[in-house]
């Protein structure tokens, strides 16, 4: 949608009106999918546009842990 040109607002009124369920929602009604949907904010949509892993990249390597013997 961001590619067709839709703001972050008008993307998250497109996805709470047509029942996408917001991240939070997702994780809590795993168990029980007749919960009510919460709305979408701008600011959940800007997280997941801006998260490398949400856009498909490859994420490696972030940390590293050294081990001294």
């Amino acid at each position: 949608m961001v590619t067709e040109g839709f703001g972050k607002q008008k993307i998250a009124k497109i996805l709470t009106d047509e029942g996408y369920p917001t991240p939070a929602e997702s994780k809590r009604n795993y168990a029980n999918p007749s919960q009510k949907i919460k709305m979408w904010n701008s600011n959940a949509v800007h997280r997941i546009l801006t998260n490398e892993v949400y856009i498909g990249t490859v994420v490696q390597h972030k940390r590293k842990k050294y081990r001294i013997k």
